[in-house]
């Protein structure tokens, strides 16, 4: 059993909470059960949140004390060792699975030896409790002096009053996890116990309890004895089973999950435009690279390391636009959690530094945009090698539920050998900084052209979104053109997207295989169902031919495949029968 809580600043922009728990082997030889929380420090409490996780071994099982133990520890451990871009719901189901595989892994390899225990857990962030069950332990609320139970045991009778349970972690190896996430408000306070309590105390004994606390500034020893008061009652009111139970109780909830990087902006000073040869923090200006209404680079050098670098500033232009301050910050947040080859490292300012600017290596080469320009009509076999690194970028990404977002060919940096960098991450959705209850929807910071309809639409943004982007950006690389009527601002974005009509890039470029052009159709598809179900998949198709992919194109209407043809073939055809009817 363990609560750790470790060195936090008050003033932090995270939230706030107490936890307490107590547990015992009540009337029985051996405690079966097992709790752990984990209240870390600032930066993993606004990244990650505070947690609390409940077991109760099945005493069935010949490890029951030794699977809830180390299901609780591990779950602790290894949900706060998942990268911060990952969801709460994410990184709580990929440490379930893994911890069940062990668990269930353990009667393989003996099969005399089981691993059998139940789990819930709960994971405080922001302004949302994210709640995993599997198994009769309880997670239940006190909100507004209403008490509710906010799990259900996954068991059912038997032989009368004899239950039966129907899902436990260790007994298969895949696992059904019970998740949901519930708002949660100042005052809220959580309660995690095993049946050998909550069997035993009524909801009005606990709710009552609970709201004497409820009040009060209390402590973890608070929380402590009421959990333990709790445990006794029900030893006292006839339970023969382990008891244990774990109190939650929040004292600040965080409304928005990027006030982090709010914070950090708040404290910093925007730099006054720079000249060759100013000097900022440790950083003489070499060269000034961009002077624009938006941001300010430079290439500096690190005088006492000698190191080459690039520093990028917020204009003043844009000192009282928190959302786009906030982007500025969120950029280097995600370069110091990326290394990738295509991807752009990016590191916040020296720590001690007054000012607001991030760091990044100098990459020498030069935007994709030029490159465009000095290569109209490029051999296809260098496109799909761009498409090749862009695919790899994008997925480690994915991979850390990143959406870029901006992706178009001035964020692109290519070099005399070909190698492309993906750059610029001020756009992105980091899906950990939507965990909330109710996501709030922003406007799109992205190229308008090259952005999906989903996005510039509904707000709504997943790895298709970028792969729509890609694909623009290969069309354009391939053809100069751009596949859609072009949109100049948000009132001309059309709803409807029957009438986003694809212009084949065989008009452009008659050279260009059809297996190409009908992977591009696919992947820059307005509709996002349509697309490829994975960045393979679109590599696949354009990068070798594919017959399949024939076969749907001449299931495509003629109308849908050739809309200009089409419709010439139909004012021909009307022309045509105008004549006849003339000459009648």
């Amino acid at each position: 059993m363990k609560i750790k809580m470790q060195k936090s600043d008050k003033t932090t922009t995270a939230i706030q909470v107490i936890i307490g728990g107590y547990s015992s082997a009540g009337v029985k030889g051996e405690n079966q059960d097992a709790f752990a929380a984990l209240i870390p420090e600032a930066a993993l409490l606004t990244n990650k949140g505070a947690s609390a996780v409940i077991a109760d071994g099945l005493s069935c099982a010949d490890n029951a004390a030794e699977a809830s133990q180390l299901s609780v520890t591990q779950f602790i451990d290894s949900f706060y060792a998942t990268p911060d871009t990952w969801s709460v719901q994410k990184s709580g189901a990929k440490v379930l699975t893994s911890l069940n595989n062990w668990l269930y892994g353990q009667a393989k390899i003996n099969k005399t030896s089981q691993w059998l225990t139940t789990l819930s857990a709960i994971v405080c962030k922001s302004s949302t409790a994210h709640i995993f069950h599997v198994g009769d332990c309880r997670i239940s609320r006190l909100q507004n002096n209403i008490f509710e139970t906010l799990t259900r045991e996954h068991n059912h009778k038997v032989g009368g009053k004899k239950t039966v349970l129907t899902r436990v972690m260790g007994a298969d190896n895949r696992l059904d996890v019970d998740y949901k996430k519930v708002p949660i408000e100042k005052g809220d306070m959580f309660l995690l116990s095993s049946d050998g309590v909550f069997n035993h105390l009524t909801d009005k004994y606990i709710k009552n309890q609970l709201s004497k606390l409820k009040n009060n500034t209390q402590t973890r020893i608070h929380l402590e004895q009421l959990s333990k008061q709790f445990v006794d009652k029900a030893i006292e009111s006839g339970s023969t089973d382990n008891v244990t139970c774990l109190i939650i109780k929040i004292d600040k909830t965080v409304t928005d999950d990027q006030q982090a990087l709010s914070h950090y902006f708040e404290n910093k000073v925007i730099p006054p435009p720079l000249k060759v040869g100013d000097k900022i923090d440790n950083f003489q200006v070499q060269q000034v690279i961009v002077h624009n209404t938006r941001s300010h680079i430079y290439l500096v050098k690190e005088q006492e390391k000698d190191n080459i670098k690039i520093l990028k500033a917020p204009s003043l232009n844009f000192s009282e636009d928190k959302q786009f301050l906030r982007s500025f910050v969120q950029e280097a947040w995600i370069g110091e959690r990326i290394d990738h080859a295509n991807l752009m490292k990016v590191t916040f300012a020296p720590e001690k530094s007054q000012f607001l600017y991030h760091l990044s290596d100098h990459i020498k080469g030069q935007s994709l945009r030029q490159w465009m320009t000095h290569n109209p009509k490029p051999d296809i076999y260098k496109i799909q090698n761009i498409l090749k690194q862009l695919i790899m970028a994008v997925r480690v990404l994915q991979r850390m539920e990143i959406v870029h977002l901006d992706i178009r060919p001035e964020n692109i940096i290519i070099d005399d050998n070909g190698h492309i960098t993906l750059i610029d991450y001020g756009a992105t959705k980091i899906k950990s900084f939507y965990d909330g209850y109710q996501n709030i929807k922003h406007m799109p910071m992205g190229t308008l052209e090259y952005s999906a309809p989903e996005y510039l639409i509904e707000s709504k943004a997943d790895f298709k979104s970028d792969m729509f982007s890609i694909a623009i950006v290969v069309y354009e690389l391939l053809s100069g053109k751009y596949p859609y009527k072009l949109i100049k601002n948000q009132y001309e974005i059309n709803h409807n997207l029957a009438l986003w009509q694809y212009k084949t890039i065989r008009n452009f470029r008659c050279d260009c295989p059809l297996e190409i052009d009908l992977a591009i159709r696919q992947a820059c598809s307005p509709d996002h169902t349509k697309r490829y179900n994975a960045f393979s998949e679109f590599e696949a198709d354009i990068c070798a031919e594919n017959i399949k992919q024939i076969g749907h194109y001449k299931e495509i209407p003629f109308m849908e495949r050739e809309p200009v043809k089409f419709w010439k073939l139909v004012s021909l055809f009307l022309f045509l029968t105008l004549l006849i009817v003339a000459f009648k």
